[in-house]
């Protein structure tokens, strides 16, 4: 993305995107999205610490889990996120956190949290890591980026299990 402005001329914004390789039925997906956020029982909301950099990708995450039914904290930086956690007498049912982030990486802050909250369950999600970080996180579920609703929906409850046999991680 490129924005660039000027004085009595306007703004510009520029947005390239990837050439997509085969044309998508979005009448399917979307069909396949409201099918997988329906796994979800409404009302067995879980608590989500949210981890993310880019404000952005944040928002539109938290929006998507939101949506899902789930009660979201989020945090900008793993130091924040830790924070958060120390802070939070109830606790949370799932951290999702991206991998590439400044100062400390999704890697570190889940080797941290581990320490402290071992069956706290965990979420990285990574659009482009460091391949180093990536084989020593190969063990922990991800998803990746970017996903649809339906991708994120499916992936939580993968992690947490279905409603009613969900426990609190911390």
């Amino acid at each position: 993305m490129s924005v660039s402005s000027q004085i009595g001329q306007g703004t510009t914004v520029q947005l390239w995107l990837p050439a997509a390789g085969q044309v998508i039925d979005t009448s399917l997906r979307d069909r396949g999205e409201a099918a997988a956020s329906d796994q979800l029982d409404r009302s067995a909301a879980l608590r989500i610490l949210l981890v993310d950099d880019d404000g952005l990708v944040r928002s539109g995450t938290a929006e998507m889990l939101d949506d899902l039914g789930h009660l979201v904290v989020d945090a900008e930086t793993g130091s924040e996120a830790l924070e958060r956690l120390a802070a939070c007498e109830d606790g949370f049912d799932l951290v999702i956190t991206d991998q590439a982030m400044p100062g400390m990486s999704g890697a570190e802050l889940i080797r941290r949290i581990k320490v402290a909250h071992p069956h706290l369950p965990v979420l990285l999600a990574s659009g482009y890591a460091d391949l180093t970080e990536e084989k020593q996180a190969e063990d922990w579920p991800r998803i990746s980026k970017p996903f649809r609703q339906g991708d994120l929906a499916s992936a939580i409850a993968g992690i947490t299990g279905p409603p009613g046999t969900r426990r609190s991680g911390t």
